[in-house]
Order: structure tokens, then C-alpha cells, then sequence
């Protein structure tokens, strides 16, 4: 069911293990810790345009709330 999310997801994860593993080496801490940071980046800046289009449909619904209740 959620494999539609999973395998993108640890794919990217994956990817940014093996930039910083290049680094730091595969087994080093700091090696997991930026690869999940480095996720998170990804994928909140996956998720800018529709967070952006949520905010614009609710400002819009704030200034329509007054004239729907008349």
C-alpha cells in the first residue's frame, strides 16, 4: 500500500548514504545523520508547491468567509 512512497523515498535516502558515505565514510554516524537531514530537505522542497497552493486557496477562502454567511 504505501510502496507507492517507500521505494522513492529510500531510493533518495540511499542516494544522499552514499554522497556523505563517500565523505565520511559508509559506517560513520554523522554519514546517517545528514542523509536524514539531507531527506527531510528533499523532500520539504518537493512539497513547496503544493504547501504555497493550500496557503493561497485559504487566503482566498478567508476573504470570501464574510460574504458566504450573508
Amino acid at each position: 500500500m504505501f510502496d507507492v512512497f517507500l521505494y522513492p523515498v529510500s531510493a533518495v535516502l540511499w542516494l544522499w548514504h552514499a554522497a556523505f558515505g563517500a565523505l565520511f565514510g559508509p559506517a560513520a554516524g554523522l554519514t546517517w545523520v545528514l542523509a536524514v537531514v539531507f531527506l527531510v530537505f528533499t523532500v520539504r522542497l518537493l512539497l513547496v508547491k503544493p504547501a504555497l497552493g493550500q496557503l493561497r486557496t485559504a487566503r482566498r477562502m478567508r476573504e470570501l468567509a464574510p460574504e458566504m454567511l450573508c
